[in-house]
């Protein structure tokens, strides 16, 4: 009995032991630290992953936003496409879509602006979301979206407009601010 005791503590620690061992190098505290600037005056610094929960781990190959409202008549739906190449609004008319044909405006999207979207954006966070926060367009409130597409996978978030998507706050807001500017060029009436 003593012989089968000796053996399990013996066995028990040498995997204690095991366990504190360390399976590979540990990164020291600055590893995940960029050079300054002043380290090296031609070097740009880089967003670190870490510290930067915003930043994608792949470009984004679309990115939407829209809104619209149920008990409307007219222009009702409003949609914002961006893809690197193009930025497309389009308004249309859920109801009496002969009396309101489809209106649609695009423009060429900047290099610029599709860097600071697809900085602005976090493709796995609004996976995590449910498809609906609140209840979007209940007793007439409208509702809102912000789209993702990266790869084959595309993901959709409806929320209600006053409520906002504050896991995306900066990105709704940047999005807004382009609808903006399109529809005042081609405002739906």
């Amino acid at each position: 009995m003593t012989a089968k005791f000796l053996l399990v503590s013996l066995t028990a620690t040498l995997l204690g032991a095991c366990a504190s061992v360390p399976q590979g190098p540990n990164p020291s505290p600055s590893a995940s630290v960029t050079a300054s600037p002043s380290a090296n005056p031609t070097a740009t610094p880089t967003p670190n992953p870490t510290t930067s929960p915003s930043q994608p781990t792949t470009t984004l190959s679309q990115i939407g936003y829209g809104k619209s409202y149920g008990f409307c008549i007219g222009y009702c739906d409003h949609t914002l496409t961006i893809t690197a190449e193009k930025t497309r609004l389009v308004h249309t008319a859920l109801r009496e879509p002969e009396k309101y044909p489809e209106r649609a405006f695009e423009r060429p999207t900047t290099a610029e602006t599709w860097q600071k979207l697809n900085s602005l954006a976090n493709f796995q966070t609004l996976q995590s979301l449910p498809e609906r926060i609140g209840c979007p367009d209940c007793a007439d409130g409208g509702a809102e979206w912000v789209e993702m597409q990266q790869a084959q996978t595309t993901k959709r978030v409806t929320f209600e407009p006053q409520a906002g998507l504050p896991q995306q706050a900066e990105l709704l807001t940047e999005l807004k601010k382009i609808y903006q500017e399109l529809d005042a060029q081609n405002p739906a009436q």
